[in-house]
């Protein structure tokens, strides 16, 4: 009878977690370190934490989340849908700006010039000391169709600097033409029912 080796550990852990975390009892939906270690300590027997890292120097991730921005909005697929049809066909001669923006931008001021290296170059340098002037906030607004962006640096990013963005973006613009804005959920972007309603259009 021939007899074959018992599976090293590294690789009987490979194959677990090739398969679906609910095989090995509960409602796990993925794969993370503590599912796994408490895999190898089960049915793997007693294989330390750094036998998990095995798994990631060959470029097996467990359970990795790419974002946090998960919806809990039931109506969020039709929503969508009506957001990506503006981006991909937007009414005959619309505006369709996706705006956002950027807060807590530290000042900084930081003397830069030339200066002459050991071997004889001269390179563009800067020191490493430099003086903050507190934080900025930036607003911009993309119009998806062409790429162009038009930006505004503000001290904050309160409603009243959000409305006045949206202001100095449709000064722009002829009167009476159809312009779509697509925003996320920040709190200074919604109770602008005030601003809506005197731009109508």
């Amino acid at each position: 009878m021939t007899r074959h080796a018992p599976a090293s550990p590294h690789l009987r852990l490979s194959g677990a977690t090739a398969t679906h975390p609910g095989a090995t009892g509960g409602a796990a939906t993925g794969w993370d370190e503590h599912l796994g270690r408490r895999l190898t300590r089960g049915k793997l027997g007693r294989v330390r934490r750094c036998r998990v890292a095995y798994l990631a120097q060959r470029g097996v991730q467990l359970q990795r989340h790419r974002s946090w921005c998960v919806s809990t909005d039931p109506e969020f697929s039709a929503k969508s849908a009506d957001v990506i049809g503006l981006y991909l066909n937007p009414p005959h001669n619309a505006l369709v700006l996706s705006i956002d923006e950027k807060p807590s931008i530290q000042a900084i001021e930081r003397t830069c010039g030339y200066v002459h290296t050991s071997s004889g170059k001269i390179v563009r340098a800067m020191k490493s000391t430099y003086k903050r002037h507190g934080t900025l906030n930036l607003f911009a607004a993309l119009q998806v169709a062409t790429g162009q962006i038009q930006g505004k640096i503000t001290a904050t990013k309160k409603r009243v600097d959000f409305q006045a963005f949206l202001d100095d973006v449709i000064a722009e613009q002829p009167r009476g033409r159809e312009i779509h804005i697509i925003l996320d959920n920040l709190s200074t972007h919604k109770g602008n029912t005030d601003w809506l309603a005197a731009h109508p259009t």
